[in-house]
Parts: structure tokens; C-alpha cells; sequence
């Protein structure tokens, strides 16, 4: 995890749930764990323009060498890659 006075890098969404969580921010994280944890009253999700705004999120892609690709993973690569 790295901190910065204005931005949180973390490595994992769990970690990103783990601030989130404490309070210290917001995050974009997959919509289904998202709704998950406000079942469960850890998070309020709030409705914003960001994703309209042309606003970059960052995606790592990670894949087993020599594993079969599947199409979430072709879609990512055809716009990134």
C-alpha cells in the first residue's frame, strides 16, 4: 500500500475496502461487492459522474501462463493492449 497527503495506492480491493471502510475515502470498487457490503452497513454507495467524466481507473490484468483466455479478459486486452 502506498500513501500519499492526497491519493491511497493500494494492491488489493480488499485493502481498498479496508479504507474505505475506516473512513479515510472513497473508492471505486465491482459494483456486486460493493452492493455485498452495503447489505452488510459497511458501505453507502453513492452516485457519481466520474465514470462519464472521462476519468481513467487503473486495471491489472493478471493471467496463468498458457491458461485459455476468456472474454472479459480479451475485451480488456483488445482496448489496452
Amino acid at each position: 500500500m502506498i500513501f500519499s497527503p492526497e491519493q491511497w495506492e493500494a494492491s488489493s480491493l480488499e485493502d481498498v475496502l479496508a479504507l474505505v471502510e475506516q473512513g479515510l475515502g472513497w473508492g471505486c470498487v465491482p459494483e456486486e461487492i460493493a452492493l455485498q457490503r452495503q447489505d452488510l452497513g459497511f458501505l453507502k454507495i453513492i452516485q457519481s459522474d466520474l465514470i462519464n467524466a472521462g476519468v481513467s481507473i487503473a486495471v491489472d490484468i493478471v493471467e496463468l501462463e498458457g491458461a485459455e483466455h476468456g472474454p472479459v479478459h480479451k475485451f480488456f486486452t483488445g482496448l489496452y493492449m
